[in-house]
């Protein structure tokens, strides 16, 4: 009978060892973590009493909510050029494309002839073969021109493709 509970004591002892090994292998990178966190969590402001842009690469933008604006607005005026291609590809010609024949295309975007205005996309400086698509944004208006399959973009309140450059 002896020799049974022996066989018990060495599987309990395996079970408890394997356990540990476990917890090791589990809470050992976690503590590491841990440091790389805090050395972190000390370059925010109020931690260490300094801004984290300062002297810093990798801080946080200045104003995320302008640059989420900003993106939102790309990307309305990136499909919006999208339509304006597609519109061209079926018509040969940028002419007539109005507000009407825009959102016929794609009803999800507001378009419009008026002043660039947050939420909506401005048609500008149509021509056969030429469109300049403008809106605005908190941090100013964006454009984006279309000649032919070529597309420029700009941070203007462009009405010419010459005027729409420089990149966003």
């Amino acid at each position: 009978m002896a020799r049974n509970d022996e066989r018990g004591d060495l599987s309990l002892w395996l079970i408890v060892v394997m356990a540990i090994v476990v917890a090791l292998v589990w809470a050992v990178p976690m503590v590491f973590l841990g440091h790389e966190e805090a050395k972190q969590a000390a370059g925010l402001v109020g931690a260490s009493g300094t801004h984290p842009s300062e002297g810093r690469t990798d801080a946080a933008p200045a104003d995320p909510i302008g640059r989420s604006n900003d993106v939102s607005a790309q990307a309305d005026l990136t499909n919006a050029v999208q339509v304006a291609q597609m519109y061209f590809a079926e018509n040969g010609s940028f002419s007539g494309f109005t507000p009407q024949a825009a959102g016929a295309i794609e009803p999800t975007i507001t378009f419009t002839t008026g002043p660039a205005a947050s939420g909506t996309v401005s048609i500008r400086g149509v021509t056969p073969t030429t469109v300049v698509l403008v809106t605005a944004t908190a941090r100013g208006p964006l454009c984006a021109a279309a000649e032919s399959s070529t597309v420029s973009m700009g941070r203007t309140d462009a009405r010419s493709p010459a005027q729409c450059a420089g990149g966003w």
